[in-house]
């Protein structure tokens, strides 16, 4: 696990090996469950809709562009978010919830429930889409992305058998 690089907007990226292994990363610069999964979602995406269909190998995201008005968004990049919003919360199932026209704590555990998705999923959707990220903001779970690979590196290098040196 790497540190995010001060001063950087980069969120993640998809891209393809030489011999055409896809290979994504994430760099956590918004260390909470709903960014992280958003951002696996989309890298996910263009690997599997974007690549191998139109011949290109890269894609390096900086997901906060997606929000600037004026600006004219790639097709792939848009396709991408709609890929992973809607395998998070799909869209007609949100657009009848009452997480949308009543964004409080019980309507959100309701909705994660009925999906079967963390809240952080459903409260991420609430926050971006009425741009309040104070709002629920105890549901996200900053940090915790971190903290939980943290714990696996831990594991993974508790279970590796030391070497015998004689």
């Amino acid at each position: 696990m790497v540190q995010h690089l001060p001063k950087t907007y980069l969120d993640g990226a998809a891209l393809k090996l030489a011999d055409g292994t896809p290979v994504i990363g994430l760099t956590l610069r918004y260390d909470r469950v709903d960014n992280f999964w958003f951002c696996l979602l989309h890298e996910l995406a263009h690997v599997g809709r974007h690549m191998d269909r139109d011949g290109d190998t890269s894609f390096i995201d900086y997901l906060t562009l997606r929000n600037m008005e004026g600006g004219r968004r790639d097709p792939k990049e848009a396709q991408a978010d709609e890929w992973a919003e809607e395998a998070l919360v799909p869209h007609e199932i949100w657009e009848t919830s009452e997480a949308k026209r009543s964004p409080t704590p019980m309507s959100v555990v309701n909705l994660s429930k009925a999906l079967q998705v963390h809240p952080a999923i459903v409260a991420g959707k609430v926050r971006y889409e009425q741009r309040n990220y104070r709002l629920l903001s105890h549901f996200v779970g900053t940090g915790e992305i971190r903290r939980q690979l943290a714990a696996i590196r831990s594991e993974v290098i508790r279970r590796i058998p030391t070497a015998r040196i004689r």
